[in-house]
């Protein structure tokens, strides 16, 4: 029953390690690829410097960095080439929050 036991215990161990193991993987392999889409969304806007899309995309993975003053600088640039995005406009507001709730918090 012993050995049943520590069996058990070893097999319950060893799976939360591997699962562990696989979280980090993939958290590491989540911020390669949002640093790799912030590239080609700047090669993209380097292409075409007036893509809104382009700008708004970069915006929201910059976000995703907690990089708010770099997603409201995309955000007034999307704003500037099109001043009827209510979309741009709506995110800018939420993004200018965020860095104020996070200065609140410091």
């Amino acid at each position: 029953m012993r050995k049943v036991i520590i069996c058990f215990i070893l097999f319950v161990f060893s799976s939360v390690c591997y699962s562990q193991a696989n979280v980090d993987s993939m958290e590491i392999s989540l911020e390669k690829e949002k640093k790799e889409a912030i590239l080609d969304y700047t090669k993209a806007i380097e292409i075409s410097p007036n893509d809104a899309n382009a700008y708004f995309s970069r915006a929201t993975i910059k976000f995703k960095f907690l990089d708010f003053t770099g997603g409201i600088s995309d955000l007034n640039k999307v704003i500037e080439i099109n001043p009827k995005s209510a979309q741009a406009y709506y995110y800018r507001g939420f993004y200018k929050n965020a860095l104020n709730q996070r200065g609140k918090d410091a």
